[in-house]
């Protein structure tokens, strides 16, 4: 099967494009974790132990660049994510990358602190 055939390899490929310009971390700032941005074999992994279904609605918790929920949504037609960043830059790159995937119906950023924001509808978080 060439890559162009390969589903997962598609995926892959989406994220890279649509993150690409997420640039190096860490950026730290006042209870800030420093943001590393996820490897691919990582967000593979957390999208199978999440088990997404299309009426799920993930809330990302400091989503960075977006990119694990940009995959959920690619992997998962239907799904709802709402990525939450306290870093303004990385909020920006992260909406960015969500309009650069053609998501925006599905997918939203918020910036601020996740211990502000009504989460009531979440049936799954990371």
């Amino acid at each position: 099967m060439s890559p162009q055939e390969d589903p997962g390899q598609a995926l892959v490929d989406t994220i890279q494009e649509v993150t690409q310009d997420a640039g190096p971390g860490p950026r730290i700032g006042e209870n800030l974790a420093p943001f590393n941005p996820s490897m691919q074999p990582v967000v593979d992994t957390a999208l199978e132990l999440l088990a997404l279904t299309d009426s799920d609605v993930l809330y990302e918790l400091g989503c960075g660049d977006g990119r694990v929920m940009i995959a959920a949504a690619i992997a998962t037609p239907g799904l709802r994510c709402v990525g939450i960043e306290y870093d303004a830059e990385y909020a920006e790159r992260a909406r960015r990358a969500v309009e650069t995937a053609g998501l925006e119906e599905r997918v939203s950023v918020i910036h601020g602190n996740v211990l502000d924001v009504d989460m009531s509808d979440a049936t799954s978080v990371s």
